[in-house]
């Protein structure tokens, strides 16, 4: 491997390191505390992924033949691709936590089921509540959530009497 390829790789991967640890820190001290589901929905979307763009690395800059850059322009692109293959592992892992965070904050606020069952009801409420709203933001999941629940309610004090 020539020089030039390894800092090239080296700078491209120095960049992207960076980025996904700065996002990790930030997100795990945002979703540290929040307690309401619009203080959550605005974390929720103040985070895009922490991706490497290939446009924000030149190799024309470099005394390169005519060989040496089209090389250059493929480790550019293979090295960014694979960068961000860890950066959206890194955007998921957000999300999951700021998932299970909703999740709590729908259990301990907004979860009334009081018969058997009860984590494997709040399982199918919210993942039905999920699967249907989630495209509109957690205020619409929370509202179908909420939904589902009261219906899922009528049906246990009408099956009990």
């Amino acid at each position: 491997m020539e020089n030039y390829e390894k800092n090239l790789i080296g700078h491209i991967n120095a960049v992207a390191k960076k980025r996904r640890d700065d996002f990790e820190e930030c997100t795990a001290k945002a979703l540290e505390n929040p307690v309401t589901i619009s203080e959550l929905e605005n974390i929720w979307g103040s985070f895009s992924c922490p991706a490497v763009h290939r446009s924000e690395f030149s190799v024309d800059d470099i005394p390169l033949t005519r060989a040496q850059y089209e090389n250059a322009k493929k480790i550019l692109r293979d090295t960014c691709d694979k960068a961000n293959v860890e950066s959206n592992k890194a955007y998921n892992r957000f999300h999951n936590k700021a998932k299970e965070k909703f999740k709590d904050i729908l259990r301990n606020d907004s979860f009334s089921y009081k018969g058997k069952n009860k984590k494997e009801v709040f399982n199918v409420i919210f993942n039905r509540a999920w699967e249907e709203a989630h495209g509109e933001g957690l205020k619409a999941v929370s509202n179908k959530f909420d939904d589902l629940d009261d219906f899922v309610n009528d049906i246990f004090q009408a099956a009990n009497g």
